[in-house]
This record gives structure tokens, sequence and C-alpha cells, in this order.
């Protein structure tokens, strides 16, 4: 169940990156592709670990802060 809590979280978080990357791109903000990656992995491991410190209510918290 933890692995599955966590890695909900984590397909959240990558979600989340992924949407941030594109509207970073399309107003020609764009960074290195390694930065982004790195970016990337990082916000996904943290909402991994929040959603499973706080549960499944993350990720709505977490889907309702995109743009």
């Amino acid at each position: 169940m933890v692995i599955i809590r966590f890695s909900a979280g984590v397909l959240t978080g990558a979600i989340i990156a992924a949407v941030y990357w594109s509207y970073a791109d399309w107003f020609g903000s764009a960074q290195s592709l390694t930065t982004n990656i790195l970016g990337c992995l990082t916000l996904a491991i943290i909402c991994g670990f929040l959603t499973y410190k706080w549960g499944y209510k993350m990720i709505e918290i977490l889907l309702n802060s995109i743009p």
C-alpha cells in the first residue's frame, strides 16, 4: 500500500512538472534538458513523499495548484 501511494504521488508530481515545463518552453524561458529532468525528478519525488505522508487527499491539493 505504501508503494502504491508513493507511486501515485510521483506520477502526479511528474504530470505537474511536465505541465510547468511546457509553460516555460511556450513562453521562451526554457532551460537545459539536464536541468529540466533533474527538476522534474525532484518535484516528482517530493510529491511522492507528500502523498505518502498525508494520503491521497494531497494529490487533489497538488492537482488544484496547476494553473
